[in-house]
């Protein structure tokens, strides 16, 4: 369980430093392929929401059923789940500015 937890938290970070990095793309060109790279992203991070879901899940159990380590599990699991949250709100952003970049690129 304390391994899906950091796996997953690891998977998290992973993501977010490539969703960090925006920088729009010079030609149209580079701007497609910007685009491609985002919907990648956003088909993994579909990918992995259910098994992030059931991990989490898993956590919660072991809380109610009184796991010695119970605080550290449920301190592991809402970190996990805000920066997954963060996650899923920060790549969608990012898709939609690079959706602004393909039209300027397109038409000027």
């Amino acid at each position: 369980m304390y391994g899906n937890l950091s796996h997953y938290m690891y998977r998290v970070l992973e993501h977010s430093a490539k969703g960090l990095c925006f920088l729009p793309g010079r030609d149209l060109i580079g701007v497609q392929n910007l685009m491609k790279k985002h919907q990648a992203l956003l088909a993994e991070l579909a990918g992995h929401e259910p098994r992030i879901a059931t991990v989490c899940g898993q956590g919660e159990q072991m809380e109610k059923e009184g796991h010695f380590a119970q605080a550290e599990i449920h301190n592991k699991i809402r970190e996990l789940q805000d920066k997954w949250d963060n996650l899923k709100v920060f790549v969608p952003d990012l898709f939609h500015m690079s959706s602004y970049e393909l039209c300027m690129n397109r038409y000027f």
